[in-house]
């Protein structure tokens, strides 16, 4: 079975087609390619009419500097990929203004998101959003962009249990992996949250400078038969050490 989208072309042969590939490339995500790719998805499908195959696609993106594709390398050439399919001369066949353009992907994140996942692939996907959640916590603070909290370490006690938690927690099939951002957002970044505003702490970018505060996240059980998501602020990441200055004044002392 191949995937791909096509949007046709009034008065013409040609129907241009980007695979669904393409959206796991976008992403960057080896996790949603393996996914796709165990769906049916041919790794070495070729867009239209340009004819780039996924893996040129993949090649070009990191060549243009948007982001590092090894791992979207390694999966393709993992699921069958032929690396003969990259050609010596690609820079000259192929234009960026070629491979796709904002309706095609459009149509790729408005449908990935709804297709459906087994408990394996459930788990994956939600551990994807907690890797997101972890990143954008761990971030500095900046008051000025009202980007904050921020500068906080999540420590997390066994992913792959707290992702198989939330999957069988708050999947729902007709909503695809949108339904497990929302278990993620509100199991973790919710109690994360409610966690945090308990320190009553003035948030300032200066807190940049400090150790980052430390949040456990583990799967506990809260009664009898019932387990659920628990986050408990433990102490910071690190000690920092007092800068020299600092420490001599307080000898002299």
């Amino acid at each position: 079975m191949k995937y791909s989208l096509k949007i046709p072309v009034l008065g013409g042969s040609i129907v241009p087609s980007v695979p669904i590939l393409y959206f796991a490339v976008e992403r960057n995500s080896p996790e949603i390619m393996r996914i796709l790719c165990k769906a049916g998805a041919d790794p070495n499908a070729t867009a239209q009419p340009s004819g780039l195959p996924v893996l040129s696609y993949a090649v070009l993106s990191a060549d243009y500097g948007l982001s590092d594709m090894t791992e979207i390398v390694i999966a393709l050439l993992a699921m069958g990929a032929n690396p003969e399919g990259v050609p010596k001369d690609m820079w000259e066949n192929y234009h960026l203004s070629n491979l796709t353009d904002a309706p095609l992907t459009r149509r790729l994140t408005e449908i990935v998101p709804f297709l459906p996942f087994n408990n394996g692939e459930q788990a994956v996907v939600a551990y994807k959003f907690m890797l997101e959640l972890w990143k954008k916590f761990r971030k500095p603070i900046d008051t000025k962009a009202k980007d904050f909290p921020g500068h906080l370490f999540l420590d997390s006690v066994d992913d792959g249990q707290i992702a198989q938690h939330l999957a069988a927690k708050g999947y729902v099939r007709e909503l695809g992996a949108s339904s497990l951002k929302g278990i993620v957002d509100q199991e973790i970044r919710g109690k994360l949250m409610k966690e945090f505003k308990q320190g009553k702490e003035l948030v300032k970018d200066e807190l940049n400078d400090e150790p980052q505060p430390k949040f456990d996240v583990r799967v506990a059980r809260v009664s009898d038969d019932i387990s659920d998501i628990v986050v408990k602020r433990i102490g910071v990441k690190a000690v920092q050490y007092r800068p020299k200055a600092v420490a001599e004044e307080a000898v002299d002392s």
